[in-house]
Formats: structure tokens, sequence, C-alpha cells
């Protein structure tokens, strides 16, 4: 064991001059941080088209074999009524009209038929628009504001706890384990394949003969594993750090905070119950659950003679621990 300290020294600062270490830290945040970006805009595009071509005006012809139609809502669009389906499907084929819509009498067994002109692949959409605008109006000037909420499930909760016969809120006290569960997500997913490669690329480059010469087997595994989770704890401190410091710089700069729609990081700290049991127990867990991780997929590694056969393997570790979420 006296040379636990050498494997700990190499294999942490072999891993810190690797310019891929650190690449591999901002990666996956910064990844996912841009699909986040994209599916934001895409989905505020998508919407801003939906209204879009729900107000765009065209010529139509509705006929109303349920009688919930709102007559007033479909002129006030512009359209008309037609009591003959195979005539006003004609007309659409006709270019008469641009579209004609058939709303049968039993609308949980039938189905609301559409017929349109053909324009282009981005502007069909406007005839299903239209159509949801005339039955959703429909539906609510059909329904009052209660039996409304009780359909589309909109009414407002709100639920009271009461622990030893005082008022409780359980979420101030899920706030600690939670970041410690996230924690331990974060590190595994980033460590996981270094764990892996640890000795099976020392095995694979024949390196692991000569260290063995020098160092026991059981120094060496336990040099990998605590250099393991020294670099895990680099990583987490790498990240959040910076997010912390800057959340503290913009939460106390006047009205910034407001002004980018930021939350206020002071008030969030200050409603966090920070129990003592509580973070000790989450940290145990935490450095227990890492460690036994840890030593599984290492364990992996050295009894496979290369990375690519222990990857096989590699799916029966990972998963049981994804099966939570």
């Amino acid at each position: 064991m006296y040379n636990l300290g050498t494997v700990l020294r190499f294999e942490i600062f072999r891993a810190l001059k690797k310019p891929t270490f650190w690449i591999a830290i901002f990666a996956i945040p910064v990844i996912y941080g841009v699909m986040f970006m994209f599916g934001i805009i895409s989905g505020s595009q998508a919407k801003e088209n939906q209204e879009k071509l729900a107000k765009e005006s065209f010529s139509f012809q509705v006929q109303d074999e349920s009688g919930l139609i709102s007559k007033e809502l479909v002129l006030q669009l512009k359209g008309s009524f037609s009591n003959d389906k195979q005539k006003a499907i004609e007309a659409v084929k006709n270019g008469k009209i641009s579209a004609f819509y058939f709303i049968p009498k039993d609308l949980t067994s039938e189905k609301v038929e559409i017929y349109g002109k053909n324009t282009n692949i981005n502007e069909n959409g406007k005839y299903s628009a239209v159509l949801k605008t005339i039955l959703k109006n429909s539906g609510v000037q059909a329904t009052n504001k209660n039996q409304l909420a009780l359909i589309n499930e909109t009414y407002k909760t709100e639920q009271t706890f009461f622990k030893n016969g005082e008022k409780y809120n359980q979420f101030p006290e899920m706030i600690v384990p939670g970041i410690f569960l996230a924690i331990f997500y974060f590190i595994t997913v980033f460590l996981s394949n270094r764990m892996l490669t640890s000795t099976t690329e020392e095995k694979e480059n024949r390196v692991t003969e000569m260290i063995l010469t020098s160092i026991s087997a059981k120094t060496l595994i336990l040099g990998k594993i605590i250099s393991i989770m020294v670099l895990g704890l680099v990583q987490i401190l790498t990240i959040i750090l910076p997010i912390v410091i800057g959340f503290i710089i913009i939460s106390s700069i006047g009205t910034l905070a407001k002004d980018l729609n930021l939350p206020d990081l002071m008030s969030i700290i200050s409603a966090i119950k920070w129990d003592f049991g509580t973070i000790a127990i989450s940290a145990v867990i935490l450095i227990a659950g890492f460690m036994m991780t840890t030593g599984f997929i290492v364990a992996l590694g050295s009894a496979m003679p290369t990375a690519q056969e222990a990857s096989n393997y590699f799916a029966a570790i990972i998963m049981p621990l994804m099966m939570p979420l």
C-alpha cells in the first residue's frame, strides 16, 4: 500500500493533462443546452405557424350533422354551410371553394372529414388549424366554464400536508437528496468509460506486467478507484462552481436577474432545508453507490482481456442504475 500515492498521482495528473478530459466535461452540457435551445425555438416557431395558419382566410363550407358548430363563428371566418356533401366535395375538386368540413352526428365513433385544395406541404395545415379553431370555440360556447374545466383538467388544486400536527412542506426536504442523486448520475455518465478502460488499456498495451512487478494488484486497483473519484469531484466542481458564482454575481447586480428572467438564487437557497442528518445520509449513499459502481466496472475491465469485450457486459451494470429514472 506504500505505492498508493504514486498510483494516485500518476492516474490523476495523467487524466488532467489530457485535453479530452476537459472537453468531455463541457461537451455534454453544451450539447444538451443547444438541443434545449433548438427545441424551444422550433416549438415557438411551430406554434406561431399554427396560429398564423388558423388566422389565414380562405373559402370553405361546413356540413354540421352534430348541431354543435357555432354558426356565428363560421360566418365570422368567412365560411358557409352546406346540406349536400357530394356537391361540396365537387366544389373543392373544381376549385370553387378551398375546403369542406363534414362534422358527423356522433363525434365519439365517427370521423370528422376534411376536404381541401392542395397548395403546398407547408400551407395544407391551415385546413386542420381552422377546423380545430371552429371545434374548440364551438365546444366552449356549448359548455359552461366549470364543465369545461373538468373535461380539460384545467382546474387548480392546492394540497396541504400535516406532520406531527403542523403544516408540512416536503419539497424543501427533497432538494438536497435530489442534488446528491443528480451528482451521482452526472459523474457516473461522465466517468463510466474511464472506469471501464482504466485497466483494459494497460493490459492491451502490455503495461500491466511491468507495473505489477513493483506494485501489488490490490494497490493498483484501489488507486484507480480513488483516482476516478477524485476526477469525478473535479468535474463536479468545474461545472457547478461557475454556475453558482455566475448566479451570485447576477443576483447582486440590481435588477439584472429580473431582466434576464432568472430565479433569485438567495431565495432558493434560503428555502432549502439543510438538515445535517439528510445531508450525511445522502453523502454516504452517494459515496457508497459510486464506489460500488466504480468497483464493479473496474472489476469488469480487469476480468476482460480487451475493452471491446468488456463493453459487451457494460450495459448489465449501467441499466440497473438507470431503471429508477
